[in-house]
């Protein structure tokens, strides 16, 4: 099977695939990119150079979340080390890296202004370009979409010139679901238990399976430190009796005013629980099956579902890649 007959059936869905892509000039400054990304609810746009008419890498909310810390590290330490604002952040002392914000002066705000969207490719160390064209084979697609630091693909022509389309984590994720009958593909992937499909996972550098967890009392700018240091895309918000209130990811920057940086900057500053949305909170329990799971996420829209015991305690996630990875093994796609 083909990218192309894939396309071909997402054409009928309301998908990123169909939709205009948006792009961004390589020459756009930070504030126009976060601009971009907030407006349109997207994740992740397609740099374009419009000096010499090609494609030249993606941007991704991931790489503003690094570039925002290290623009917070640069005010509260004075461009000293990194090691300050960490400290800032462990002590909780919220109104005084607020209060540096302050104080920073046009000239910094300026600083932190400055670079255009080509610096800022990368940073996260995660997102590429990775391109396939629409004759490709479907699972060259699904092993590069089962890869946790690359969530969208762009169908490019054969000469890689001309950009046709993008195909996101969630499209593949509506097609598999469709597919999901019993012995469909000579398995019953979908009725995998997530008991039996933690187990399957493996633990990799990549995917460890230790839970992250942040605070619900701690300010968002201390969910997107963890976001980056550990290299995922969301992490668990837990009360203090360890019980999940909330799913904290990247896109949460997105929530923050964007009109003025020096705002935008303090309001890292919100406590997790005044950004909690309950409609993006899914759960599931270990003796759900992978189908029942699936259709959660299609339905929340989310990227990522998290397990919990009787206490509503998180115990693990389950994620649109993780699902993809094990559907690519299991349908022989990707032998």
């Amino acid at each position: 099977m083909k990218v192309k007959e894939v396309a071909a059936e997402l054409k009928d869905q309301a998908t990123a695939l169909c939709a205009s892509v948006i792009t961004v000039s390589k020459d756009d400054s930070v504030v126009q990119v976060l601009h971009v990304l907030t407006q349109n609810r997207i994740s992740s746009a397609p740099v374009y150079d419009r000096h010499n008419f090609s494609y030249v890498g993606l941007v991704d909310i991931l790489d503003l979340v690094a570039y925002f810390c290290r623009c917070m590290n640069f005010i509260c330490s004075g461009g000293k080390d990194d090691q300050t604002l960490s400290e800032v952040l462990a002590k909780e002392k919220w109104e005084l890296a607020e209060r540096m914000i302050d104080e920073a002066d046009e000239e910094t705000i300026a600083k932190i202004q400055s670079p255009t969207v080509e610096s800022l490719m990368g940073l996260s160390e995660r997102t590429q370009w990775k391109s396939v064209t629409l004759d490709a084979p479907l699972g060259v697609l699904l092993n590069l979409l089962s890869d946790k630091d690359t969530h969208r693909i762009p169908i490019t022509n054969d000469e890689g010139t001309t950009l046709l389309g993008i195909v996101t984590q969630f499209d593949v994720a509506r097609w598999i679901l469709t597919k999901l009958k019993p012995h469909h593909f000579g398995c019953d992937f979908g009725k995998l238990s997530v008991d039996e499909f933690q187990r399957k996972k493996p633990s990799t550098p990549k995917r460890p399976k230790t839970l992250i967890t942040v605070s619900t009392n701690e300010p968002l700018l201390k969910a997107l430190m963890c976001i980056h240091k550990h290299k995922v895309m969301g992490v668990a918000a837990i009360d203090e009796s360890g019980k999940l209130q909330a799913n904290i990811s990247a896109n949460d920057v997105r929530k923050l005013p964007d009109h003025d940086l020096k705002q935008f900057l303090k309001d890292l500053f919100t406590p997790v629980r005044e950004l909690r949305d309950p409609f993006r909170l899914v759960t599931c329990n270990v003796g759900d099956d992978i189908e029942q799971v699936l259709e959660k996420m299609i339905a929340h829209v989310v990227h990522r579902v998290w397990i919990v015991d009787a206490e509503n305690k998180p115990l693990g996630v389950v994620s649109l890649c993780d699902i993809i990875g094990e559907f690519c093994s299991a349908s022989g796609y990707c032998a």
